[in-house]
């Protein structure tokens, strides 16, 4: 399986609540590129949802390690850092 079916398959798991296969789909993609920032991103949306907002944050972080323009990263990063949270992760 390819990275980019990894992450669409594991967008499709948070959409419908399933987490934990969400992440399994998450870390099978990290495997197979620890170069693209996607799978972090969504990683750390997984983990805030979780209530986990350090480790959110770190791989936000890494996201934006990887492609610093990467926008949804900064966005969540930004969000999840505030005060005043939003209720919208983006993926």
């Amino acid at each position: 399986m390819d990275y980019n079916k990894l992450i669409n398959l594991a967008k499709k798991c948070i959409n419908e609540r399933r987490f934990d296969s969400a992440i399994a789909y998450i870390r099978k993609a990290v495997s197979l590129s620890i170069a693209k920032p996607d799978a972090f991103n969504i990683l750390g949306v997984l983990y805030e949802a979780q209530g986990n907002d350090y480790e959110a944050q770190k791989n936000y972080r890494v996201a934006m390690d990887i492609e610093p323009a990467y926008k949804p990263a900064r966005i969540n990063l930004e969000r999840s850092t505030s005060w005043k949270k939003h209720p919208q992760s983006q993926l």
